[in-house]
């Protein structure tokens, strides 16, 4: 059996070694354990990872998501593109995000998923002149992580200060230069965002890649799937 590779180049599958850690095949020279593999034995014997996972998520799996399992998958494996989740309430933005989490701490990547509105709220506290916090701790928090969730963008965006924006776009766009991936949800299409955010978060916000969510609101009926 025989498979293009990059350039076209005929590889023969039969000629590639099996990684004994995960089974799959790679060319392996002198080693039998693939890349990802190596590299996720080294992230574990720092600590691993740990993340939280609410009660009413603890059941959430890519698999939830039918329609969606290839292109999690390939993001799972890859890790190189920002995704951008909307949908209408209900539609299960934040149970395929807690899903991937689930995925990404067994992993022993580092990750977190924080609501944007308390993200404003640690970036208001360090108005106070008694705060112990300081916009660079708040930024330093998150642009450090491997994997960072951001749920509900956007929502009550009236009651965003411009500073706590300015300080959104310092967060995101330190990740996009650093080549971290992020992946955000929201309510509102990628259209509705650019007109409530300033354009240059709109515009690195155009760089992600959108994933629709669609349906009834599936808690009234299966519990939480926001």
């Amino acid at each position: 059996m025989k498979e293009l590779g990059q350039g076209n180049q005929i590889i023969d599958n039969l000629s590639l070694d099996r990684c004994e850690c995960c089974n799959k095949r790679f060319r392996l020279p002198n080693r039998k354990w693939c890349r990802r593999c190596i590299d996720r034995w080294y992230r574990n014997q720092k600590g691993g990872s740990k993340c939280i996972i609410p009660m009413d998520y603890n059941t959430a799996e890519i698999t939830d998501f039918s329609d969606k399992v290839g292109l999690f998958e390939d993001w799972l494996f890859n890790l190189t593109d920002n995704l951008y989740f909307y949908g209408d309430t209900g539609t299960g933005k934040t149970r395929a995000m807690y899903a991937l989490m689930k995925n990404l701490a067994k992993e022993g990547y580092s990750v977190a998923l924080a609501e944007f509105m308390k993200i404003c709220c640690e970036i208001r506290e360090t108005y106070q002149a008694d705060s112990v916090k300081s916009e660079l701790a708040i930024i330093r928090k998150y642009d450090n992580l491997d994997v960072l969730f951001i749920d509900d963008l956007g929502l009550q965006s009236n009651l965003v200060s411009d500073f706590s924006y300015l300080t959104f776009y310092q967060i995101l766009n330190t990740r996009i230069m650093n080549c971290l991936p992020t992946v955000i949800s929201s309510n509102k299409t990628p259209e509705q965002i650019g007109l409530v955010f300033d354009k240059r978060i709109a515009s690195r916000l155009l760089t992600f890649e959108v994933v629709e969510f669609k349906g009834n609101d599936k808690r009234e009926t299966k519990g939480i799937k926001k």
